[in-house]
């Protein structure tokens, strides 16, 4: 998730949530279960094995203990969540690795990689990504493993 101070945020919804109200979101699961990830990562130079944070961003609330408590501290009765593995499609179409690469070279770890690259090295980073996407094109689509997490939290009537 992409908040800097999550309890903060998630005890805002809270506030303005109707009493008993449901509250339902999914966020990535580890980083090496999310090949859209890692694979990418290793592309354009960087190290997909780097430690876990829980700094904004795709990642931050992979740990369901860390989750459990900012929901716990922000107004929420959380259950368990429910781990779903799923196919991650960043392209599709006639030409669907050239659409996994635009959309890919837009958002996540490639975009800020590619764009902050010297013209020579953007260009390997492009070719690493379009290579990575072609092995995952199966027909029309690119499609990378993923997992994720999906919460349910109740608010708490506390």
């Amino acid at each position: 998730m992409f908040f800097a101070d999550p309890v903060a945020t998630f005890t805002t919804l809270a506030e303005a949530a109707a009493p008993d109200a449901t509250l339902v979101f999914s966020c990535f699961a580890n980083r090496a279960a999310n090949r859209w990830a890692t694979e990418i990562i290793t592309a354009t130079g960087g190290n997909a094995d780097a430690p876990a944070t829980t700094a904004p961003g795709p990642f931050a609330f992979a740990d369901p203990t860390y989750v459990a408590n900012i929901l716990q501290k922000s107004g929420w009765h959380a259950a368990s969540p429910e781990r779903v593995e799923f196919a991650y499609r960043a392209g599709k179409g006639t030409d669907p690795v050239t659409d996994a690469v635009d959309y890919l070279r837009r958002i996540g770890p490639a975009a800020s990689a590619i764009r902050d690259a010297a013209p020579e090295e953007r260009e390997r980073h492009i070719a690493r990504l379009t290579q990575v996407c072609e092995r995952y094109c199966d027909g029309d689509t690119v499609e990378f493993p993923a997992a994720a997490w999906i919460w349910t939290a109740r608010k708490s009537s506390e």
